[in-house]
């Protein structure tokens, strides 16, 4: 590889994105600062998007991702998308996916928070701090608790985070439960 290669990890970021863009052409420079939005039946329509980006594109518009039905189907669309438009980009850079609209994402199965604007407007750095811990150990708790299960592992905290979260069970009669089961060791005796 040559050491001054914008692929050179061992480079500065900073150096790294103006090799870059010294090997970028003109018409990729334009199509990084530009975003197509396939709206109506063009949304699932990958040769119209694919004309759209001959040179790929800096973002796309996911507005039109909320007639899909399921979170999978919104992600495999992402997904489908991203490959058209890197494989258009000469260099391969991906785009950035964003919906545009004041009531924030609108996705089937998804987590709805306010949009930015509305947040922006009183910007509170903590507070936006806590809301992403909220919105990660929601879905921590599901995971955990699903990974458990295929393990075969008892994880009771993990199980009683499922059970408040997502079959509302009583906070209070969840650490009864856990503060009255038996006492035991948290090892198995098989990694001893």
């Amino acid at each position: 590889m040559n050491l001054n290669s914008w692929h050179n990890t061992e480079l500065a970021p900073e150096e790294r994105a103006q090799l870059l863009l010294r090997e970028m052409t003109l018409d990729e420079k334009m199509a990084q600062i530009n975003c197509v939005f396939p709206f109506d039946k063009t949304y699932r329509d990958m040769d119209w998007i694919s004309a759209q980006t001959p040179f790929g594109i800096g973002e796309v518009s996911t507005l039109e991702m909320r007639r899909l039905e399921t979170l999978e189907a919104a992600a495999s669309w992402q997904r489908t998308v991203q490959r058209v438009v890197m494989e258009n980009s000469p260099h391969h850079i991906p785009a950035i996916f964003h919906m545009e609209g004041l009531c924030g994402p609108f996705i089937q199965e998804a987590v709805s928070l306010p949009s930015g604007i509305a947040r922006g407007a009183g910007f509170h750095p903590e507070l936006e701090e806590e809301i992403g811990a909220v919105v990660e150990g929601y879905y921590a708790a599901n995971n955990a608790r699903t990974l458990a299960q295929k393990a075969g592992v008892e994880m009771p905290i993990a199980q009683a985070a499922y059970e408040v979260l997502y079959e509302g069970r009583d906070v209070h009669a969840v650490i009864t439960d856990l503060m009255q089961r038996a006492k035991r060791s948290e090892m198995d005796e098989s990694y001893l």
